[in-house]
């Protein structure tokens, strides 16, 4: 269409021209003007050239030029209209709209970040147990060095419990010789000890061993073993008997966390007495008392 008009516009600028010399060339049609004016209104008229002047290939250059400015013009046209409705498409940015720093470096928004996978298997595993040392201490009978001990323990970053068993263990030993079948036998006995130089002499005369010699009671094995190594001399082989009794044991159990720097000789140094032994640790934590 422009291309049309363009076309249009030349032939009548020709036309315009043709008519305006065709006016200038008729007589008396310069009589009112001066001499230097119709020279000048010449040498303009001259210097427009006429359509039919114009060679044809300048005509065809001229028509593809506008045919070029009129595609510009096409695309510029439609390139603001798709921006326009772009611009319709597009939300407003929200003003309050925040952003965190996912992990690879890169700002998303609120809500959208990456999330890092946690390690196969341990997806909602309880406390890390690696690393951990656990021990047993005791059997401790002594209430005031089982405190200690304990006491120790805690405030040296250690978790430690504390369990009470009941045991039956050895209180004395009885050497004796086993009941005699009469008392005179017994009777006899005894007096053939007291001439070997055995002191420490007893019969027993009644209850569940009556008839039996008693050779001595004894509270420390080193004792025990002395007594019994003097009489095989004599040659007697005489019985030991323990007398048991109920005690009360703690035991200690220690649970040593890998931060806790915790060092067995450390203990041993300071404990010398106390029993530790490595044990396998439990599946969780043990709290102390």
């Amino acid at each position: 269409m422009k291309l049309v008009t363009l076309v249009l516009l030349l032939a009548n600028l020709g036309y315009f021209i043709v008519q305006y010399r065709t006016a200038g060339d008729a007589p008396g049609g310069g009589s009112n003007r001066s001499s230097a004016s119709d020279v000048a209104s010449a040498a303009e008229r001259r210097a427009l050239p006429l359509l039919s002047e114009v060679p044809p290939s300048m005509l065809t250059e001229m028509a593809a030029e506008a045919r070029v400015r009129e595609a510009q013009s096409d695309d510029s046209t439609a390139l603001e209209g798709d921006a326009r409705q772009a611009d319709a498409r597009s939300p407003e940015p929200d003003a309050n709209a925040t952003t965190e720093l996912a992990a690879d470096g890169l700002a998303r928004p609120l809500g959208m970040s990456a999330r890092l996978p946690g390690p196969p298997g341990v997806a909602g595993a309880g406390p890390a147990t690696a690393g951990r040392r656990c021990f047993t201490a005791g059997p401790l009978q002594d209430e005031v060095l089982q405190q200690r001990l304990q006491t120790w323990l805690t405030t040296s970053g250690l978790s430690v419990t504390s369990r009470v068993e009941e045991r039956q263990e050895t209180a004395l030993y009885w050497i004796h010789l086993p009941p005699f079948a009469t008392r005179a036998e017994a009777l006899a006995q005894v007096r053939a000890l007291k001439a070997a130089g055995v002191d420490d002499i007893g019969l027993i005369d009644r209850g569940d061993m009556a008839g039996a010699v008693s050779l001595g009671v004894y509270r420390q094995r080193a004792s025990l073993e002395r007594r019994l190594a003097d009489l095989r001399d004599k040659g007697y082989e005489p019985t030991v008997t323990p007398r048991l009794r109920s005690v009360s044991v703690v035991w200690l159990d220690i649970l040593a966390a890998p931060t806790a720097g915790f060092e067995v000789g450390h203990l041993k140094s300071r404990f010398e007495s106390v029993d530790l032994v490595p044990t396998p640790c439990p599946d969780s934590e043990i709290a102390g008392n």
